[in-house]
């Protein structure tokens, strides 16, 4: 069987000792199907001298269980372009933890291939290797990778990463992965990214998210957008959501809605909002929030 080490002639002869590195014989001298016999115990054990020997052709002739024990860290940035969906994934795959001795390079490797990570295997990527993503690794994350995100992988989110998120990737949040989000995390969150929110996305924001969004964020919210809150997350709104509704805001409160206004909120109003509220708004209003108005 055709052997890496071709001889990893560890033995000593008169007083030298050779080292194993001295034995490889050059990749070069290999064939693609030589290569393709080598086993992972060989391949494991390859120095930097001889990685960097690997031309794409060759280095795409390993399949996952090669590719799954190969030194990295030993790989030029050139090197790391040449990896397939499947080698990528076979990396992934068996490192779940991502400890690679040369850390920077498992991001260099992430970085330059995360469209091609199935997203059986986005959740193994751990929060440390998420902060380290740019903004244009993030807007190419996929849909089915994008719901298959962790919790703690969202909330490593950075303020870049949220503010270059496309609308249609805001769109593929699950509810519960909505849910994970830090409130602080919701003010980097645009104008576009906030009128993109699936009706069902707002049902799911906790109270305490809700206390993350600024005036202008408020005001981006489209009119179908404020109906679909729902009555119970009312009272979660500060009442500088009632200072920040504009008057289409105000008027596209559903009467189950209002009914659950507080004291607070309702102190909120403006005259100028007052004045928005339709006639069939007022009629809904309950005795106690009339009185909150006069006071």
């Amino acid at each position: 069987m055709v052997r890496i080490v071709l001889f990893i002639i560890c033995f000593f002869s008169g007083y030298k000792a050779f080292s194993c590195e001295e034995a490889f014989i050059g990749l070069d001298k290999l064939t693609l199907t030589e290569l393709r016999r080598l086993p992972p115990s060989d391949i494991q054990n390859l120095p930097a001298t001889e990685v960097s020997k690997l031309t794409e052709k060759k280095l795409q002739v390993f399949d996952g269980r090669q590719i799954a024990v190969f030194p990295i860290q030993h790989l030029s940035f050139l090197q790391v372009s040449f990896l397939n969906d499947v080698q990528i994934n076979a990396i992934i795959s068996k490192n779940r933890e991502l400890q690679y001795t040369n850390v920077f390079m498992f991001s260099i490797l992430i970085r330059a291939h995360i469209e091609k990570i199935f997203s059986d295997n986005i959740s193994l990527i751990s929060p440390k290797q998420i902060k380290l993503l740019s903004s244009g690794d993030i807007q190419k994350l996929t849909k089915k990778q994008i719901q298959a995100l962790l919790p703690e992988q969202i909330q490593a989110l950075t303020s870049l990463h949220i503010q270059a998120l496309l609308p249609s990737q805001v769109q593929a949040f699950l509810p519960e992965q909505i849910q994970a989000f830090f409130p602080e995390q919701f003010q980097y969150f645009g104008t576009l990214q906030i009128q993109a929110f699936e009706l069902w996305q707002i049902q799911a924001f906790l109270p305490q998210q809700l206390r993350g969004f600024n005036p202008r964020q408020i005001q981006a919210f489209r009119p179908p957008q404020i109906r679909a809150f729902n009555p119970k997350q009312i009272p979660s709104l500060g009442p500088w959501w009632i200072r920040a509704f504009l008057p289409s805001q105000i008027q596209a409160l559903l009467p189950e809605q209002l009914q659950e206004l507080t004291f607070l909120q309702i102190r909120a109003f403006t005259p100028e909002k007052v004045q928005a509220l339709l006639p069939e708004q007022i009629d809904i209003l309950t005795p106690e929030q009339f009185e909150s108005f006069r006071q």
